[in-house]
Formats: C-alpha cells, structure tokens, sequence
C-alpha cells in the first residue's frame, strides 16, 4: 500500500503561540505512567512579562538617575548661594565695625566706608559719600558722626539681609539632601526591581531548556524503506528500515506482527520469509505511538517472465530470469 507522507511545510504557517501546546511526552514515576505537556502561550506570557518588568525597571533607574542628577546641580547652586550668603554677612559685620569707628573717628569711619564699597554696589555708594563728606567736613564733627550714623545704618540692614540669605540657603541644602535621600531611595528600589526581572528571565529561561530537552527526544515524522512484494526463495536478505525524523532524536521502533503467516519479523526490522501469502506488520517509534504506520508485505511463488516473441527473459549470464 502507498504511504503518504505530509512534511512539515506542507502544514500553515502559524503565527501565534495561543492554542498550542508541546508535544505530550509519556514517563513513568514510581512505576506509574505520567503525561506532560506545556503550553507554549502560558511560556510567551511569562517572558513578556519578564520582559516588561525589566524595561519598567531600566525606566525607572533613568529616571532615578535624571532627578539625582538634578538633585546634585541643586545641591551644587545651594552651596554656591551659601558660602555667598555667609562671605556678605562677613563683609556686611565688617562694614558695621567700621561705621561705629566712624562714628567717633572720622577718618575711621571713612575707611570703613571704603571697606563696606567693595561688597555692595550700594555700600559702596554710600561709603563713598561718608568719605567724601568725611574729608570735605574734617573740621565739622557733627556733620562726620551723620554720615557715619547713615553707613551704619546701611551696613546693619545688609548684615541682615546676609543673615535672610543664609538662612534660606541653609533651607535649600536641607531639601536638597531631604531630594538627594528620595533619589537614592529611588534607586535602591529600581535595582531591586531590576534584579527582580532578571531572575525571573533566568528562571524562564531554564523552564524554556527544559521543554526544548524533552522536544528533542519526540519524532515528528517517519519513513519507511522496504520490498512490498518479494518471490519466495530470493536469497536477498529483506528488511523493513524506519527512519525518523528530526534526524537527531532517537531512532527507536518496535516492528510486532499485525496479521498473516507469510514471514516473521525481528526487533531490528530483518525479514524471514516462511510461505506465499501476505502478511501485515506494525511499525511503532517508541517516542511517538501516533506515527504508528502499518506495512503489507506480499510473497509470491518464484514466475518466468516472457518476451515478446513468446520466449523466455535471460539475463546476461545466459540463466533464466525469475520475477
């Protein structure tokens, strides 16, 4: 009988993994016969959610890693605003002193002037005035101790605005570092998070080894090479050969008797001829039961074939040729 043989390729191509399943694979544990097989969606779900925890995690440490930057520039603006804040409080300290020298020493109070100019445009301003004045009315103490009344006066206020500075600076290194604190909480979380996604990638990885190991050891596809009508008595040694296929799995076949008395067949797949007749044999891979393919194999009395003068067929040694 003719045996039809379907290739893979001659199957739809798929593009889904929903609905399918590996091949079942039977085992025995404890002398008990098992069944397993996976489905290949519940595999492809997991990995993308492998996948997906991953990527939120790589998301989150950019994102991480964008704020503490921006943390650390705010952090780097704050100390910058605080040692100014604290270098015009000591200048503004400095110009108060010598406005109160000034107040009773003229020529005092107009260095002191010159001292409180070169830390504010404004300081500066007015210490020139106080100096100018200073100079002008050395011989006028009353009109002196005014004006260094007013530098004195001006060198407290900025002494208190220095003071406003520093404090508002202190409040913004506070919060950078209250910032800083929140990012590397971020961060800690994002690794973990991260370090979550890999082991399960690992572990779906190994789960992935374990299907594709028991994959390899199923057959797919068998064929089959042998004589499907012999003459008794031809002393060409018979056998019914079975190949499976992927080639790499396991080419174990059981070859049992199915009907019929005309030959006798051994594990390997040998013939031996007994008498005329037909007999039927069943070839099973062990592996995959489902491939189960059923040979007839005829043997026939030893016939002469004529020619068409009405003579006999030689062959080319001269002797008679038997079909």
């Amino acid at each position: 009988m003719a045996i039809k043989i379907k290739k893979i390729s001659d199957y739809p191509e798929g593009n889904s993994f929903v609905g399918l399943w590996t091949l079942g694979y039977n085992f025995a544990v404890n002398g008990v016969k098992q069944s397993v097989r996976v489905s290949l969606e519940f595999i492809k779900t997991a990995i993308d959610n492998a996948i997906t925890a991953t990527n939120e995690a790589k998301k989150a440490t950019k994102e991480a890693n964008s704020a503490t930057s921006g943390a650390n520039s705010a952090k780097d603006r704050a100390n910058t605003a605080a040692d100014g804040a604290i270098t015009a409080t000591s200048n503004a300290n400095t110009a108060t002193g010598s406005a109160n020298t000034a107040t009773t020493n003229a020529v005092n109070a107009t260095n002191s002037a010159k001292t409180a100019t070169s830390n504010s445009i404004t300081a500066t301003e007015k210490a020139d005035t106080a100096t100018n004045n200073a100079i002008t009315a050395t011989g006028n103490a009353v009109t002196a101790t005014n004006n260094a009344d007013t530098a004195a006066s001006s060198a407290t206020v900025s002494a208190a605005n220095a003071t406003s500075a520093t404090t508002s600076a202190k409040a913004v290194i506070d919060r950078t570092n209250q910032a800083n604190e929140l990012a590397n909480s971020v961060i800690q979380r994002a690794n973990d998070i991260s370090d979550l996604g890999l082991k399960e990638i690992v572990n779906m990885q190994a789960i992935i080894q374990q299907v594709i190991n028991y994959a390899q050891i199923v057959p797919t596809r068998i064929e089959l090479e042998y004589s499907p009508k012999v003459t008794l008595g031809n002393p060409i040694e018979q056998s019914i050969v079975a190949r499976l296929y992927p080639k790499f799995v396991t080419q174990n076949t059981l070859f049992l008797p199915a009907d019929g008395d005309a030959i006798v067949v051994d594990p390997l797949g040998r013939i031996t001829i007994t008498k005329t007749g037909k007999s039927n044999i069943y070839v099973i891979p062990t592996h995959n039961t489902s491939l189960m393919q059923t040979v007839e194999i005829e043997i026939v009395p030893p016939y002469m074939r004529e020619i068409g003068a009405g003579g006999l067929r030689l062959l080319s040694n001269g002797t008679l040729r038997l079909t």
